[in-house]
Order: C-alpha cells, then structure tokens, then sequence
C-alpha cells in the first residue's frame, strides 16, 4: 500500500464500495533498515516460518496521511534495550515492541 494508492479513498469489490485505509507500517518489512524488521519475532518448527510478523499496526484514514509526520518501532527506552540478540526480550517488556506515531493535526 502506498500514499498515493490509499489516497484514492474508496474501493468498488463486488458493485460494494469500501474506505481505504493506510498502513505505513509496510515500509518496516525487509532488512534495509536500522529499525526491526517486525514487531514479533516467532520460530516455529513448520516448514514455512518467517520468524518476523508485523501484527502490530498504525492505520490511517486518506484524510490524515499527510498528517502523519513519525512513525518508528521502539527498540529501546531510555538505555535498557527491549531487544535480545535482536529479538523482542520479555524479560525487560513484551514479545512485541512497541511504536511510535506521531501526527500533527
């Protein structure tokens, strides 16, 4: 999903119309960021496993994309890392990390 895509602000699926929505959470998949590639980390012993999820989201309407002026995965608060050879650590907070997003309305 890209901004301008979700700027179309309605969809026609079956003559029903429906309300985009935009994810900015999409540009975090992939490991050409500093950020975690994910919110949840999960290794299973199936044959398909892709260890990072992103079950943790920011949706925005089309109206309040421009609005959107931060968005980032928290990997650290203050000096303790939530991370653990680069996996969320629940021992110091969750097995999500949390975001952050900001909006300037």
């Amino acid at each position: 999903m890209t901004r301008d895509f979700a700027s179309v602000r309605e969809r026609t699926v079956d003559a029903e119309s429906f309300s985009m929505f935009y994810n900015p959470m999409w540009r975090f998949f992939g490991d050409d960021r500093s950020d975690p590639p994910g919110t949840y980390w999960f290794r299973s012993s199936r044959p398909v496993v892709y260890d990072w999820n992103m079950f943790d989201q920011a949706m925005l309407r089309p109206e309040l994309i421009h609005s959107l002026t931060h968005i980032r995965i928290i990997d650290r608060i203050g000096s303790p890392s939530l991370l653990l050879d680069g996996r969320p650590d629940p021992t110091v907070g969750s097995d999500h990390l949390p975001l952050f997003v900001e909006i300037d309305l």
